[in-house]
């Protein structure tokens, strides 16, 4: 069922570029029921397990990005989701890299995932009030989604601090550098530049993830390779296919942990959401 959250997202995706804000909202509460349910009835069913998990929270990510991605469609420049987007994975790597040293990271911060999914559905009915005002541009909507912006980051400085984690600082660290180097060459002004910057943080996560569930990094000689691949995208499309290789390794840490692929890998480890 986690699976499922993903064509519900990408449906609110491409209803807020069609401008029926009514149906995106629709289907991104579908997305996030579909969430919702999976994780209560892994719990009930005591179905839960470390390959759910991670196949969980890494397709939370891409959730992540996607509703990113739907904000310039009300009128929010790139910039604006680009700051949504990258300060949200950094929030989830800073977690991840927390729990590699035995912190629990949960409800840390004052702009979770759950906060930042309600604050996007007030987004898009601010913006519906707007259009239905006939306003000239939606200045509202957007200033509340550099607002959010603005707590986002505010949350990334919370867990650094909170955390006392040494990985989780470091981790934070360099993908902040990251997000300013890509501010600085002008790439965090288009798709393009979103893509390839949060591709280049989703891509950490995913590491970041697999060593707090236990396990070593790199797991073969295909991460090499998937490692080499994905920074050569740099220089194609600035570096936006990283979500392609974020897929890839995605499918191949998750059939890892349900033992179809590289069955001799052992780690211990907490498969936490």
């Amino acid at each position: 069922m986690t699976v499922m959250s993903l064509p519900f997202s990408l449906a609110f995706l491409y209803y807020s570029w069609q401008r029926d804000y009514f149906l995106a909202i629709a289907f991104l509460l579908l997305s996030s029921l579909m969430d919702v349910l999976d994780g209560a009835l892994a719990r009930a069913t005591g179905r839960t397990s470390r390959a759910g998990s991670f196949l969980d929270s890494s397709i939370d990510r891409i959730n992540d990005v996607i509703i990113a991605a739907a904000l310039p469609s009300i009128g929010a420049p790139w910039f604006l989701a680009f700051l949504w987007a990258t300060g949200a994975l950094i929030t989830s790597t800073l977690r991840a890299a927390a729990e590699m040293d035995g912190i629990k990271g949960e409800g840390v911060g004052i702009m979770e995932r759950g906060d930042r999914i309600v604050a996007v559905l007030i987004v898009f009915v601010i913006r519906i009030v707007e259009s239905n005002m006939s306003l000239p541009t939606p200045k509202y909507s957007v200033a509340l989604v550099a607002g959010i912006d603005a707590l986002i980051w505010i949350t990334v400085v919370q867990r650094a601090l909170f955390y006392g984690s040494v990985k989780a600082l470091w981790m934070g660290s360099v993908e902040s550098s990251i997000v300013l180097v890509s501010i600085l060459l002008g790439k965090a002004y288009d798709v393009y530049g979103f893509l390839g910057a949060t591709g280049i943080l989703g891509y950490v996560y995913l590491i970041a993830k697999w060593l707090s569930l236990g396990f070593r990094y790199p797991l073969s000689v295909y991460d090499s390779v998937l490692d080499s691949l994905s920074l050569f995208s740099l220089v194609w499309l600035q570096g936006a296919p990283f979500w392609l290789f974020y897929v890839i390794r995605m499918s191949m840490y998750y059939l890892s942990l349900r033992g179809t692929l590289f069955s001799s890998i052992r780690g211990k480890g907490p498969g936490v959401r």
